[in-house]
């Protein structure tokens, strides 16, 4: 599929290749209000497998990791992380993937298994918007959206 103004085809393996940053918020439907989120993301593709290694920090809240692994499939992409239950899928949809997939989260002293529907849409050949949809009991808890970009990170 192609993003918007790109001549080729967008291929996740490619645009995650080295380091990117990220920048948005997350809104907490539970009554936790809107925290502004950033991210760090590096990438390195050996030719089948992705390995994305993502560091992300929402105000108030300390740096949490996941580290994937990813492979294209015929319709999209596959991909597994120590948190994710089973394995993530990724599907074309518009122009960009539609990720579904579940992760189980600590909680205090329990852990609650949450639905995540991810969504990642090109805009240029180096920046992407994310949203990820986040429930449980298919109920909406939180959002997060997000700008990841090439981009050097902006001071301040």
């Amino acid at each position: 599929m192609n993003g918007p103004g790109e001549a080729t085809p967008f291929r996740l393996e490619a645009f995650y290749a080295g380091l990117l940053h990220g920048w948005g918020h997350l809104v907490d439907h539970r009554g936790g209000g809107e925290r502004r989120m950033t991210a760090v993301l590096r990438g390195d593709w050996d030719g089948q497998v992705l390995t994305l290694d993502q560091t992300w920090t929402a105000e108030g809240s300390p740096p949490e990791r996941r580290l994937w692994r990813i492979r294209p499939t015929t319709n999209g992409y596959s991909g597994t992380a120590a948190d994710i239950v089973g394995t993530a899928e990724a599907t074309w949809v518009d122009g960009g993937l539609r990720w579904s997939y579940q992760t189980d989260v600590p909680v205090g002293e329990t852990v609650w298994r949450l639905a995540c529907e991810e969504e990642l849409q090109p805009q240029t050949a180096n920046v992407a918007t994310v949203q990820v949809k986040i429930g449980k009991f298919g109920l909406a808890i939180a959002e997060i959206h997000m700008i990841v970009s090439r981009a050097a990170p902006v001071a301040g």
